[in-house]
């Protein structure tokens, strides 16, 4: 294994010190033979608010379907990523407790993925699994946020002396006390970059009356979806949670994928392959899948990919048929699923992710900011690829905005939709 230890104290109150240290995971933990798997397994049981991503059986298969997709999708010349697994964990313990634990995963991205043009290169840097770190209970909120600045710190020194570009979380919102963490370290000379800007983040938080959520909306713009459902016709909505309804639902999404706008734009959504299958029985035997199939006379027409863990159900990813667009076969999706949410198991939240859209801010019943960060180190290299994207964001703004004033916006998105799913189309007949 390879470790990198730090100590440093984290609260006034107790006046004990926290080791932190970082190591890469063990065959035999992979195997559950270790004592290292159960301490993380115990640590994710008792973090009130850890995410179905942070569970270390779901990291060991996502990672194992990232290399079996991609080859490697993690840096080939860092001493820690040639280990035996990719992940690296960043531990820290008080004592022999585990207190906290961050699991960073190897990454790599493009300069089209990051938000430059021109230039191609490949950066390398690391992701923080969950966008978060587990830890402990503390009933203390100034301790938690002292302890995560720590992490975070340890983190960010450990990306830099591993000769990464960045560390990468994801989808961060603006107030989380880890986001504000991020911006302390610019004292320490690390920036912030954020490749798609700080974007809106719209939410349903739902009350404890069901129908409380309905009653937001005007009579008339309940009659509007009651006139929608009706005149998709004959539907039927499949809510998927069992590992035996897995295949099942993978065959029906794959079929309505390859008919999306997403397919045509960004490529297959779903595969339906090994790996898919994999990580979505895993979340059904956790009772954390909950997607849906909106079957329309019994043939399948749009689905929703959802989990659904601690109270929490995020929106993951959704397409529909196109040969169904004039029915508004999204939105009837939508409807629906809501519908079972608020009867069935309600979520306290519902959470739409990033990014702004009409028909989110429709249902929405509340806002934030979110982004994915990187938090940059300093030194020349990644510094200088940090200008470089930087003056890539500020010629797209005004590109876009030279286009928005000229009142060329929506004929030029659809000259891109439509070149983009004819070069889709071409690559499917060859």
């Amino acid at each position: 294994m390879s470790y990198i230890s730090l100590h440093e104290n984290t609260s006034r109150a107790t006046k004990q010190d926290v080791a932190i240290r970082f190591r890469t995971v063990s065959v035999a933990e992979q195997q559950h033979l270790s004592a290292d798997y159960w301490r993380w397994l115990d640590l994710f049981q008792r973090d009130p608010d850890a995410r179905i991503t942070q569970h270390p059986d779901y990291m060991f298969a996502e990672v194992t379907s990232c290399v079996t997709q991609t080859g490697l999708d993690f840096p080939k010349t860092n001493a820690v990523a040639k280990a035996a697994h990719p992940l690296v964990l960043c531990e820290a313990c008080r004592g022999e407790q585990l207190v906290a634990l961050g699991v960073l995963v190897p990454k790599l991205m493009t300069t089209r993925q990051a938000g430059g043009f021109g230039w191609s290169k490949t950066f390398e840097g690391y992701r923080l699994a969950g966008n978060r770190f587990l830890s402990r209970p503390t009933g203390e909120q100034t301790e938690s946020d002292d302890l995560q600045r720590q992490m975070l710190s340890a983190c960010a020194t450990f990306v830099r002396e591993q000769q990464a570009t960045y560390l990468l979380i994801e989808d961060l919102e603006r107030q989380d006390p880890l986001f504000i963490a991020a911006e302390s370290l610019t004292r320490d000379g690390f920036r912030l970059y954020c490749p798609s800007g700080i974007q809106e983040r719209l939410t349903i938080e739902f009350s404890a009356k069901p129908d409380d959520y309905w009653q937001k909306f005007s009579s008339k713009t309940r009659s509007t979806f009651r006139r929608k459902q009706k005149k998709i016709g004959v539907a039927r909505l499949v809510c998927v949670t069992e590992p035996v309804q897995v295949a099942e639902f993978l065959d029906a999404a794959h079929i309505v994928s390859q008919k999306t706008w997403q397919s045509a734009q960004l490529g297959l959504r779903v595969h339906n392959n090994d790996v898919e299958a994999q990580l979505f029985t895993f979340l059904a035997t956790q009772h954390a899948l909950r997607s849906y199939l909106l079957y329309v006379e019994e043939k399948p027409t749009a689905f929703l990919i959802g989990t659904q863990f601690q109270g929490h159900f995020n929106y993951e990813e959704v397409g529909y048929d196109r040969d169904f667009a004039d029915r508004s076969p999204g939105q009837v999706l939508l409807l629906c699923v809501l519908d079972d949410l608020l009867k069935n198991n309600p979520p306290r939240r519902f959470d739409f992710g990033g990014g702004e859209a009409d028909y989110k801010r429709m249902f929405a019943t509340s806002t934030s900011e979110s982004g994915s960060v990187w938090l940059v180190p300093p030194g020349l290299r990644p510094q200088f690829w940090l200008g470089f994207l930087r003056t890539c964001r500020l010629t797209d703004r005004l590109v876009r905005a030279c286009i928005s004033k000229l009142g060329l916006t929506t004929l030029l998105r659809q000259l891109i939709r439509g070149k983009r799913a004819t070069l889709k189309t071409d690559g499917d007949n060859e």
